[in-house]
Parts: C-alpha cells; structure tokens; sequence
C-alpha cells in the first residue's frame, strides 16, 4: 500500500498485515529529479519484503522486543536469561512472548524449538539485523540509480 503525508520523512515503511510505504512531500515534489525518486523507492520496497518488513517497520524498542521473545520462546537457557535485562515488565513480556508463540505454524515452532544454536546477545541482535535490512535495500537503492543511468557518488536522504 502506498500513502501520502504532508508532514514526513521522504519515505516512511510500516510494519502492517500489508505493509505499508508514506511518502513525504518532497518525493510529491517535481523538482525532485526522479532517478532519486526511484532510488528512494526501490529501497522502501525492499524493505517491504517478508524477512526485512519486520525489522524495517518497527521502531526499535518494539523489534527488540520481538527478539527478545523470540529468544525466550526458542533460544538456549543461556540467552533466556539474558533477555530479562531488556524486560521492563515480566508480565507485559509473557504476554508478548505468547502473541509471538501464537503467530507462529505448530511445525516452525517444533523446528525452532528443537535448533538453539549459539548467536550474540540479544540487544546487539536488533541491531545487526536492522543494519542487515538497511544494507540490503541500500544496494537495491543503488542497483535502481545505476539503472536509471545516474552513477553519481550521492545518496538520498534516508527515511
């Protein structure tokens, strides 16, 4: 889906049932050269896809949140215990754990359970994985300004 917005970043991607891409005036604007435009767009529609709309379109709290129940549901006991440092409320985040676990097939769940392999903390892996979405869009943004026939070094304004 595709909105307009008055008072926004160039491009705003939502974490929705179906996501949701707003575009700030300035991509409205017709002085804005439309190689940029392009660029700016294919990298929001990168982020729209499954395994990045996740990361991209929530703030960071609410990502690292979703980690940390994902880690609390099917990590080793040794990354259970250090989520509790990034719960504010035990009892909020039973709740969130138990959105995470219903969302979620019977026959992923099984197979989550059963593989706990070692990965970094928690906290860092939000990070890495909001990092991991925005490299990937960024050489979508880039393959989209080649292709336009715009080489110059510049990048747009991120969203």
């Amino acid at each position: 889906m595709l909105y307009e917005r008055e008072a926004a970043a160039d491009v705003t991607v939502v974490s929705a049932a179906t996501p949701v891409i707003v575009l700030g005036p300035r991509m409205l604007a017709e002085a804005t050269p439309l190689a940029e435009i392009r660029a700016i767009l294919a990298r929001a529609v990168e982020l729209t896809r499954p395994a990045h709309v996740v990361f991209a379109g929530l703030p960071i709290a609410d990502a690292t949140r979703l980690i940390a129940s994902a880690v609390r549901l099917f990590g080793p006991p040794a990354l259970r215990e250090a989520t509790s440092a990034l719960v504010a409320d035990p009892d909020v985040q039973r709740g969130h754990d138990e959105m995470v676990r219903a969302g979620l097939s019977v026959k992923v769940r099984a197979r989550s359970s059963s593989c706990s392999p070692a990965c970094p903390q928690p906290r860092s892996m939000s990070g890495a994985n909001l990092a991991a979405c925005e490299r990937s869009a960024r050489s979508r943004r880039l393959a989209a300004r080649r292709r336009s026939g715009d080489e110059s070094p510049r990048s747009p304004p991120r969203a």
